[in-house]
């Protein structure tokens, strides 16, 4: 086959590829609507329900010159998450997002 054949072959078979792409609607448009509960209350299980842990500060042990120990607690905590609203989260040190460690 001479390189004027071989090269007709590549351009065909290209066109006949990027055609056939281009044939398939693939714009999908659905209307997808989230189903609400507006009778939904928020409920503490028992353990949790008078629980507000203090903020614990963070244990910092520098071992070595290049190695340091970061002690954090993970407790249930109540947050603001707006004016008078409250939610207990799984918090670190009594903060969420968890305290800004930096380490020189």
């Amino acid at each position: 086959m001479g390189k004027v054949a071989k090269f007709a072959a590549i351009i065909v078979s290209s066109v006949m590829v990027l055609s056939a792409c281009g044939k398939a609607d693939l714009s999908i448009e659905k209307d997808v609507k989230a189903q609400t509960n507006k009778n939904a209350t928020s409920t503490v299980i028992a353990p949790h329900e008078h629980l507000n842990q203090k903020p614990t500060p963070i244990k910092i042990d520098r071992i070595g010159e290049h190695e340091v120990n970061i002690g954090m607690t993970s407790q249930i905590t109540d947050i603001e998450i707006s004016k008078g609203d409250m939610y207990k989260a799984w918090t670190f040190n009594g903060e969420a997002p968890g305290p800004v460690i930096v380490v020189n």
